[in-house]
């Protein structure tokens, strides 16, 4: 009889010809049945075809999805439909696991059920002989329910605190909380897709548990694991701060104002950049019309001198917000385009 898959390991891959024989084998030697890897050839152009279809030969653990290019959200999400597994973990495909530390980690899903595990993991930086261990205060002698995952993770998350919590690749999340809240990596942006699907997971989530160990290895820096699809980084920025604010409210969490004019500041420089970079006119009308981008410009316009001052708020972030205010495209892409626009945002 066939034994229950615990962990569906799903690494997306594009052109990575060069890594993945390195990645495949530190995850081919766990030594467990009870696991099994999805590679996603995200449209690769190399040789990656070849060397996934001789990985899988020699395993019977392995399987391959291959797709045209659709970026590396779309390839996460392909190894979603099809995974079996009681877990979910992603894995780039130009990094690497402790295949003794990962094996101990996977013993751990047969004790509890739990939505939510979270490891540590080092980084490991190319152009430099130190590796730094990220490590996070978190308890580690229970299982963490609601109201501390609220306090503990999603607070540093929305409040901008955070700096490896939105990893996905030190996390195994629970297949069937993600599949009961409808859980999936947003398609429409080319970057922050961890932050964004950590914080709908944690949301989803009823408990957690938090286990200082160390199986992942993040080579920095990293190629693209699947490349070459991108989208414009205002929409990206609109609704990760929408998420932020929706939640904030849900569950009560305070953002201090510093953090919260901060966060205002990115979606004008979002809303800027995008302008700067000849955004669709239809997307970007709804970009600037939408109810997260007047609510950042009213902020900024709204603060006291004083806070304008502590805030490093400048003439330049005023008339961007009030051209915003006033819906005026043809306004914001012309100050976009000026030497004003330029300075301030980095542009």
């Amino acid at each position: 009889m066939k034994s229950e898959i615990l962990l569906s390991i799903i690494v997306p891959i594009y052109n990575g010809a060069d890594t993945i024989q390195k990645t495949v084998s530190s995850m081919l030697a766990v030594k467990r049945d009870d696991i099994e890897l999805i590679f996603v050839d995200d449209g690769s152009v190399d040789n990656t075809p070849e060397i996934l279809r001789a990985i899988v030969k020699s395993d019977p653990r392995c399987k391959i999805i291959r797709q045209e290019n659709r970026g590396v959200s779309a390839a996460r999400n392909s190894g979603l439909e099809i995974a079996r597994g009681k877990y979910i973990y992603f894995c780039d495909s130009d990094d690497d696991v402790i295949p003794k530390t990962l094996e101990q980690a996977v013993g751990l899903l047969q004790e509890d059920e739990i939505d939510l595990w979270i490891f540590d993991f080092w980084h490991h930086f190319s152009d430099s002989s130190e590796d730094r261990k990220s490590g996070f205060m978190l308890p580690s002698d229970r299982v963490l329910e609601k109201e501390e995952l609220v306090r503990l993770i999603l607070m540093p998350l929305i409040c901008f605190e955070a700096t490896d919590f939105p990893s996905v690749c030190n996390k195994f999340f629970s297949r069937r909380m993600l599949e009961e809240n409808r859980v999936l990596f947003d398609e429409k942006v080319a970057y922050g897709e961890d932050w964004r699907f950590v914080v709908d997971a944690v949301d989803a989530a009823a408990n957690a548990r938090y286990i200082p160990q160390t199986f992942y290895i993040y080579n920095q820096p990293a190629t693209q694991e699947s490349g070459r699809y991108r989208h414009q980084p205002g929409l990206h920025l609109l609704g990760a701060q929408a998420r932020k604010w929706r939640l904030s409210e849900k569950y009560g969490i305070e953002i201090p104002q510093k953090t919260r004019v901060a966060q205002c500041k990115n979606i004008l420089a979002g809303i800027v950049f995008s302008a700067a970079n000849r955004c669709e006119k239809a997307e970007f009308r709804a970009m600037i019309r939408s109810e997260t981008a007047q609510t950042a410009a009213k902020k900024i316009l709204d603060l006291p001198k004083e806070e304008r001052l502590s805030c490093e708020i400048t003439r330049r972030h005023l008339l961007a917000a009030r051209f915003i205010i006033w819906k005026n495209t043809f306004l914001v892409r012309l100050f976009a385009k000026s030497r004003l626009g330029k300075k301030d945002f980095d542009l």
